[in-house]
């Protein structure tokens, strides 16, 4: 009996080993999100007329996958309305999802708009500063001007943008102070004060807000003012 037990046990593990790996791609698969094969590109167009008032947008999402790669590519093609014409082209290779075009998850806990406008108004009514959007177009610098933001990293603190300001020949430039040192998306564009102000959480307990202001020639930078909100001390100041 033991050693049918044995050759029982054996054949379990051969049988185990010579099976192939099932490969899950960052995500948890269930019956509504199906399995893409390794080896593989996803790509998706779009093109986007309503959040801007200068630019007609058109934008190709491609995730790449192999057995050592994950990542994925975002080309943003800039049009300029009255001219039809291409006027910027922005490339990004990011380890970001894209939620809503190339991660199509209801149950993912950070599914956002993927485009939203400040200039047009466009899927911003309960908009959330942790996650607003993929894309969100406003003016970052006061300058009257269409700006962009993308999405390029993901955190329990929120997402994290790539900052791209629009020059006087509509080129768009990365602003490196608000893409390394802000960072994530403002809770307030305050364009009186030349103010930007972000809410971002730490830990459980807590949120540092941080304001950032812009000097009057519209060229520099400078954190204004910083404070920590402790919601467990709130909390116990209040009882």
């Amino acid at each position: 009996m033991i050693r049918g037990l044995i050759i029982l046990l054996f054949s379990i593990y051969s049988f185990a080993q010579n099976q192939e790996p099932q490969a899950v791609n960052n995500f948890v698969a269930n019956e509504t999100t199906p399995l893409i094969k390794r080896d593989s590109i996803r790509k998706e167009y779009r093109v986007y007329t309503q959040i801007s008032n200068e630019f007609d947008f058109k934008a190709i999402f491609e995730w790449h996958f192999t057995e050592t790669e994950d990542f994925r590519d975002l080309t943003l093609y800039v049009i300029d309305k009255s001219s039809k014409r291409a006027v910027d082209t922005i490339l990004l290779n990011t380890s970001y999802w894209f939620f809503g075009i190339l991660q199509e998850q209801d149950t993912t806990p950070y599914r956002t708009n993927v485009v939203s406008s400040f200039s047009t108004k466009v899927n911003i009514e309960g908009i959330s500063y942790e996650h607003p959007a993929d894309i969100v177009i406003a003016d970052f610098n006061f300058d009257e001007k269409d700006d962009i933001a993308i999405a390029n990293e993901i955190s329990m603190s929120g997402e994290r943008y790539i900052y791209y300001i629009q020059q006087a020949n509509q080129q768009f430039v990365i602003d490196t102070f608000l893409t390394n040192r802000m960072e994530f998306f403002p809770e307030e564009i305050n364009n009186k004060n030349r103010t930007l102000i972000t809410r971002v959480h730490v830990g459980a307990c807590c949120e540092s807000v941080w304001e950032y202001k812009l000097n009057k020639k519209r060229t520099k930078w400078h954190r204004k003012n910083h404070k920590w909100i402790d919601y467990i001390q709130q909390k116990a100041d209040e009882q």
